[in-house]
């Protein structure tokens, strides 16, 4: 017999038991789907061309970075086997690169169909969808690129979900600095979002002495509450609230956004 073979181990008996590796897990992705893709310009300067690519959003977790994964998009593949196959001519956008991500409202490859775009350091990449599609893909882009720890919830703030205690703050607002911040927030249903017909996704925007509430895509302002105006207001870990005066263009009421940035939109204010 082989004098290397292992005591207790004959030649012709069974084989040792193989080591079973852990298994690699990965995070779901936020979100996924086929989007239009603006190519770099070819022998005819000026042309635009577009390429339909399957692209997969990954947040920051413990197993990778934040990043954009795309790949070729054949018709007639199912997206599931998109998702789970290993692919070789895959791109990565790694979100640590990210500079902005914002709509492009003059790259629109045709009618009926929004253009977005997101920088990096070395590049800037244009993408076309349906308009609703569209604002999701900047949300969710914004939200994996610019938000610390996205999605980390602790104890403290899971407990604090259902009872949405508003710390409120008297109106004792000054204009101190020029500083302008935008957020994206979700409006929630209230009696004075549903009479200004308000639902959905918006950028709020803190300028120095106004709110602004403006459409995703467009940026087109629907909606402006001076300072010396509002009444009071407050956030919480995932929302910021005001209540509006009468002399507000939208009428007197409270308005409550979704947000995981209610601290830096009180501190704007």
């Amino acid at each position: 017999e082989p004098a290397f073979l292992p005591t207790g181990i004959r030649s012709g008996s069974a084989s040792p038991p193989v080591a079973v590796l852990p298994t690699f897990r990965m995070d779901p992705p936020v979100k996924s789907g086929p989007l239009l893709l603006q190519q770099p310009p070819g022998l005819l300067l000026g042309a635009k061309r577009w390429k339909k690519s399957w692209f997969v959003l990954y947040p920051a977790s413990l197993h990778g970075v934040a990043r954009l994964e795309f790949f070729d998009c054949k018709e007639g593949a199912a997206p599931v086997d998109r998702i789970t196959t290993k692919r070789l001519d895959k791109k990565i956008v790694r979100l640590a690169d990210c500079v902005s991500v914002a709509p492009a409202l003059d790259c629109s490859p045709k009618e009926g169909m929004a253009a977005f775009c997101l920088e990096t350091n070395s590049r800037t990449y244009v993408f076309a969808t349906e308009p609703q599609e569209a604002a999701d893909w900047v949300a969710k882009l914004c939200e994996a690129a610019f938000l610390t720890n996205p999605g980390k919830t602790t104890p403290s703030a899971t407990e604090n979900v259902g009872q949405r205690d508003l710390e409120m703050a008297t109106n004792s607002i000054y204009c101190s600095r020029e500083e302008v911040n935008e957020f994206w927030v979700t409006v929630q249903k209230t009696e004075a979002a549903e009479r200004c017909k308000l639902q959905g996704r918006y950028v709020l925007k803190a300028s120095w002495n106004e709110l602004i509430l403006k459409e995703a895509l467009s940026g087109v302002a629907l909606y402006t509450w001076p300072y010396r105006l509002l009444r009071r207001y407050g956030r919480d870990k995932v929302m910021f609230s005001f209540e509006a005066g009468r002399r507000c263009e939208s009428g007197p009421g409270n308005f409550t956004f979704e947000t995981k940035q209610g601290n830096e939109i009180c501190h704007v204010v």
